[in-house]
């Protein structure tokens, strides 16, 4: 988007007629200038609203994703420290199976735990 060109008022004196001077003004284009032409204040304001909607729309779906993510990371948490708890259960009690080798299933927990895959 380009930038609107700025304008701002100029007083000038004219010749004196009838024993009293007369003012005019009018706009010139300066760099910074307090004025903008109303189609490209218009056409400013509509890009403004646009871009707040999508703004708001973005928001919106980053607001939905954090909330996953927590429900997530309170999932995981949740199933980590029943994890652990079984590892040391395991640990201190075994299992009264004989075709399962308790400590393998305490290192393919802590395997798991650490991101490594067995």
């Amino acid at each position: 988007m380009s930038e609107p060109k700025r304008y701002a008022i100029l007083g000038v004196v004219v010749e004196p007629s009838y024993n009293a001077q007369e003012v005019t003004s009018e706009m010139i284009a300066v760099r910074d200038g307090a004025w903008v032409r109303y189609e490209d204040y218009a056409r400013l304001k509509a890009e403004v609203e646009r871009m707040t909607e999508r703004n708001d729309t973005l928001s919106m779906r980053y607001d939905s994703a954090w909330a996953l993510i927590n429900v997530q990371t309170s999932y995981i948490e949740r199933l980590t420290i029943a994890g652990y708890a079984m590892a040391v259960k395991i640990n201190v009690h075994g299992i009264n199976d004989r075709f399962t080798d308790s400590q393998k299933l305490v290192d393919d927990w802590s395997n798991a735990a650490k991101g490594v895959q067995s």
